[in-house]
């Protein structure tokens, strides 16, 4: 059985792991995305976001929640590798690493999911545009290996133990 609290016991699920939390956490807004959108295909398709309809809550603050919370991810991210790396042992930067993309996921799932939210409340273009920029966004942090050694400047020693696992 994998454990968290050594993820040196097995590099290769420890990283599995990760990829499969990740993976959830794309695919949970996506469901919900594909049958809003679906949805309003069968009835008609999507609007165009302009006319009598603007609502400063809806055409405003969830638009800028979401982007917040791409930005806040990426903030947080960098804020937390800046003042909790540990200076050495590479079982202390894989839990890291493992607590840290968690909670990066966390707060970009919120704003996708209120992307998806503002798309069901007003069947317009304009969430649909935003949840692609979401998922784009979510591709471009997927954890990887690479990641891990630029990101936590491994050791050439700890480097080596990552990618021969």
């Amino acid at each position: 059985m994998f454990d968290i609290k050594d993820p040196l016991q097995n590099i290769p699920r420890f990283l599995d792991r990760i990829n499969l939390i990740f993976y959830f956490i794309v695919c949970v807004p996506l469901v919900l995305f594909a049958i809003v959108y679906l949805g309003y295909e069968k009835a008609g398709g999507l609007k165009d976001t302009v006319g009598d309809n603007f609502s400063i809550p809806v055409h405003v603050l969830i638009p800028l929640f979401a982007l917040a919370s791409l930005v806040g991810s990426w903030l947080y991210y960098r804020q937390a590798l800046k003042t909790q790396l540990p200076s050495s042992g590479l079982s202390e930067k894989l839990r890291l690493f493992y607590k840290l993309l968690i909670n990066r996921y966390l707060i970009l799932i919120m704003g996708t999911l209120l992307v998806v939210l503002g798309l069901y409340l007003t069947r317009e273009q304009l969430f649909s545009a935003l949840y692609m920029v979401m998922l784009i966004a979510s591709s471009l942090i997927r954890p990887t290996p690479a990641r891990l050694i630029k990101d936590f400047n491994l050791s050439e020693e700890d480097e080596k133990a990552l990618r021969e696992s």
